[in-house]
C-alpha cells in the first residue's frame, strides 16, 4: 500500500508549504482511498487514513504524518483486521426481462474481467457504458465478496422502451393571416439487430397558406438514421472510455411545392459522433451528398430575379462535401435544472475535392464544371451559438437565458453563390419571433415581390435573444423575451450587403410574451412576438401599431426556443 500511495504523491492535496486546512486533509483521505481502491482494495474508505499534527516541532508550522490504520476512525483498535487486494472472480451479465442482446455486444461493453485486480474506475466505466446506450432503464452492478481474496460481480440490465413513436407539432400565424403549420412523426427502434442499433425514421411536412388565397407551399420529407454503437473502421481497444463512439448513417428524401417553383432534395451521409469529454462532444461526417433538382420554375418568377447571383441560388446542382459539429456544455445532462452554459459550432465545406477532377469534367455555357450533367456546388459555412441559462430566485424556478448566434457562408470556385438549403434565414418560433419564418431581411430589403410566400434569405446571419423565464402556478410558466438580429448578402452593390456602417439600421428587433406548459417530458410553447424595430422600414413602430397588421405574429413550439 505505501508504494502505490507514493507512487501517486504527484496528486497529493498535502504541499509543503501549503497552509494546513481540514478540508485538504479530507479531500486527501478521498483521493488516497480511490486510488487503492483502482489497485485491488475493495471496500477501502477514506476513514482509514489519520493525521497527526506536531505544531511544536516547527516555528510557524507543523509536521504532518499520515498514518493508515488497519481500523476505521470510527472504531476501537480492537476491530483492526488486515488489508487485502482483492481480485475479480466470476463476471455475469444478466439481461432481464424479455430483452435479446447479443452477448458479443454485452462483453464489448463491459469492461470488467474476470482473475483481473478489483479495479473501481473499470467498474465505473462499465456502468456509464451500459446506461449510454440508452438500451436499459436500468443497470445495476453487484459486487459480492467470495472469500478474502476474490469479489464476484454480477451486472443486472433492465431493458427500457425498445420501440416508440414521437409527434412534434410547430405553428405560427401573423397578423397578416399568413399561417405555417409544421408537424413531425418519429419511430425508434433501440435495438434493431440485437446489437444497440438505434433507428429513427422520420415523416414530416411543413404547410404555409393564407385564408382565401390559393397559392400556399408544401413541405414534405422522410428520413432515416441508423446509429451503430461503434467506431467502425477503427479497433474497439481506442474506444474504451465511459461513453461509446458511434457511426451514423442518414438517408432522407425533401420534397418542396411553391407557386414560383418545385424542388427535391436527396440526401445521404456518413460520419461518426464521440464524447471527447463528459462536456465536450464532436461529430464528424467525412462524406455527405445532396443532390438538389429544381423544376417546373416560374420563368417570369426566374427573369425578376434581380441579377445571376440569385438565380444560380434556384438551379439544380450537386452537393458534395463534409462537416463538423462541435458542442461543449457545462450540463450534460438532458433537462438541467442548474445554471449553464453551451457552445455550439456547426462547419461544412463542400466541392474541394471534386475541384480537383475539373480537367476531366465537362462545361454548362455559364463554364461552370458538371457532374452528371449539373453543377456541383463550392462553398465553405459555418455557425456558432453561445447560450448561457442561469436560475436565481426562490428555490431557483427563475432562470435567464441569452444567446448569442452568428453564421456566414462563402462559395467560390464552381459556385457564383451559396445553394439555396445552405443560406441562412431569420425569424419563426425561434428566432425573431415578431416575424414568420423567412419573412425578414437580408438587411433593409423589402418583401421580395416576386415571392408569392415569403423566402428571404442570406450569406450571413447574426442573432442575439435574452428571455426571463419564471412559474405562474403549478406547470404553468411564462416568460418575457426580447430579439434582435437579421440576415445579409456579402455580395457587394446591393441594398442587403452587411456593413458595419449600417448595422444599426439594419438589425431587426423584436419583444413579446409567452405561455409555457411545463409537463417534466413535455413543454408546450405559445409565443406572441411583436415587432419592434423594422429594417425593411428602417423605423420603430409606435404602440398603436404594435398589434396592427403586419405587427405581431403568435408561435405555437414545443420545446425552449433555445
Amino acid at each position: 500500500i505505501y508504494k502505490i500511495y507514493t507512487n501517486e504523491l504527484e496528486g497529493s492535496y498535502l504541499k509543503v508549504g501549503d497552509r494546513l486546512s481540514e478540508s485538504n486533509l479530507e479531500l486527501e483521505s478521498e483521493r488516497a482511498a480511490s486510488i487503492l481502491r483502482n489497485n485491488g482494495y475493495y471496500g477501502f474508505t477514506k476513514n482509514y487514513f489519520f493525521y497527526y499534527a506536531d505544531t511544536t516541532s516547527a516555528q510557524d508550522g507543523a509536521l504532518l504524518s499520515v498514518v493508515l490504520e488497519n481500523y476505521t476512525r470510527n472504531e476501537a483498535p480492537s476491530a483492526a483486521r488486515q488489508h487485502t487486494a482483492y481480485t475479480i472472480g466470476s463476471v455475469a451479465i444478466e439481461p432481464q426481462g424479455n430483452l435479446r442482446v447479443k452477448e458479443s455486444f454485452l462483453k464489448y461493453l463491459n469492461q470488467i474481467e474476470s482473475n483481473s485486480l478489483y479495479n473501481e474506475s473499470a467498474i465505473n466505466n462499465s456502468y456509464q457504458r451500459f446506461t449510454s446506450n440508452r438500451l436499459f432503464s436500468s443497470v445495476n452492478i453487484e459486487m459480492t465478496p467470495r472469500d478474502s481474496s476474490y469479489v464476484d460481480c454480477k451486472i443486472l440490465l433492465s431493458p427500457s422502451k425498445l420501440q416508440s413513436i414521437g409527434f412534434n407539432l410547430e405553428g405560427s400565424v401573423n397578423s397578416t393571416g399568413l399561417f405555417g403549420v409544421n408537424p413531425t412523426v418519429s419511430y425508434t427502434n433501440k435495438n434493431l439487430f440485437g446489437g444497440g442499433e438505434y433507428l429513427t425514421l422520420g415523416i414530416g411536412g411543413n404547410y404555409q397558406f393564407m385564408i382565401k388565397d390559393p397559392k400556399h407551399t408544401t413541405e414534405f420529407s422522410l428520413s432515416s438514421t441508423l446509429s451503430l454503437p461503434r467506431f467502425l473502421l477503427l479497433p474497439s481497444r481506442y474506444f474504451s472510455g465511459p461513453v461509446l463512439p458511434k457511426t451514423n448513417l442518414s438517408l432522407s428524401f425533401n420534397s418542396q411545392k411553391r407557386p414560383e417553383y418545385e424542388r427535391s432534395i436527396l440526401s445521404t451521409s456518413y460520419g461518426y459522433s464521440w464524447n471527447h469529454s463528459q462536456n465536450l462532444r464532436f461529430q464528424w461526417y467525412p462524406f455527405r451528398i445532396n443532390a438538389v433538382n429544381v423544376f417546373d420554375m416560374d420563368e417570369a418568377f426566374f427573369s425578376s430575379l434581380s441579377s445571376s447571383y440569385l438565380q444560380y441560388t434556384y438551379q439544380s446542382h450537386l452537393d458534395i462535401g463534409g462537416g463538423v459539429n462541435m458542442l461543449y456544455t457545462t450540463a450534460p445532462e438532458t433537462n438541467p435544472k442548474r445554471s449553464y452554459f453551451y457552445a455550439r459550432f456547426q462547419g461544412d465545406i463542400s466541392g474541394n475535392i471534386l475541384s480537383m477532377l475539373d480537367g476531366g469534367l465537362s462545361k454548362n455555357s455559364s463554364g461552370k464544371r458538371l457532374i452528371f450533367k449539373v453543377p456541383y456546388a463550392q462553398y465553405a459555412r459555418g455557425e456558432l451559438s453561445l447560450v448561457q441559462t442561469s436560475f436565481f430566485g426562490r428555490e431557483k424556478k427563475m432562470s435567464l437565458a441569452a444567446r448569442l448566434l452568428g453564421g456566414v457562408g462563402y462559395s467560390y470556385g464552381n459556385s457564383e453563390a451559396l445553394p439555396l438549403e445552405q443560406r441562412f434565414y431569420a425569424g419563426g418560433a425561434n428566432s425573431l419571433r415578431g416575424w414568420h419564418s423567412r419573412t425578414v431581411g437580408p438587411g433593409n430589403s423589402q418583401l421580395d415581390p416576386s415571392f408569392k410566400i415569403a423566402n428571404q434569405t442570406g450569406d450571413m446571419h447574426l442573432e442575439a435573444n435574452l428571455e426571463l423565464r419564471f412559474p405562474i402556478f403549478s406547470v404553468l410558466n411564462s416568460a418575457l423575451f426580447a430579439d434582435a438580429g437579421n440576415v445579409w448578402n456579402l455580395s457587394e452593390g446591393f441594398d442587403d450587403t452587411f456593413s458595419f456602417k449600417n448595422l444599426s439600421k439594419s438589425l431587426a428587433f423584436s419583444w413579446g410574451l409567452g405561455l409555457r406548459l411545463d409537463v417534466t417530458m413535455l413543454l408546450i410553447r405559445v409565443d406572441l412576438g411583436i415587432k419592434g424595430y423594422d429594417p425593411a422600414q428602417m423605423a420603430w413602430r409606435k404602440p398603436n401599431e404594435w398589434f396592427a397588421p403586419n405587427g405581431y405574429t403568435i408561435h405555437f413550439g414545443v420545446g425552449y426556443p433555445f
